[in-house]
């Protein structure tokens, strides 16, 4: 969890971003990291840590988003994520 909370090195990683595949690579190439680990593991132990994958953006925390006010950028949390993320698990129809 330390690696992909680490901000990406653009010189070392060659991202501003992490992506899975990159952060996949960064975790086989580190001197202390997993060189057999799987993007599919990646996600697994991500999404247990209680964060959810963005598109268009890198790892953010389930339930949390940043909000533009008048005083400025806030942090708003959902109370009701972890029910929530329970149920958009499951396959629609």
């Amino acid at each position: 969890m330390q690696e992909f909370r680490r901000q990406p090195d653009r010189e070392q990683d060659g991202t501003a971003t992490w992506s899975i595949e990159l952060l996949k690579r960064a975790l086989r190439k580190a001197s202390d990291g997993l060189p057999e680990v799987s993007g599919f593991t990646i996600v697994h132990v991500i999404h247990e840590g209680g964060f959810t994958w963005q598109e268009n953006r890198t790892w953010c925390d389930t339930g949390v988003a940043l909000r533009k006010r008048k005083e400025g950028v806030v942090e708003v949390t959902d109370p009701e994520a972890d029910q929530k993320r329970g149920s958009s698990s499951r396959h629609t129809k």
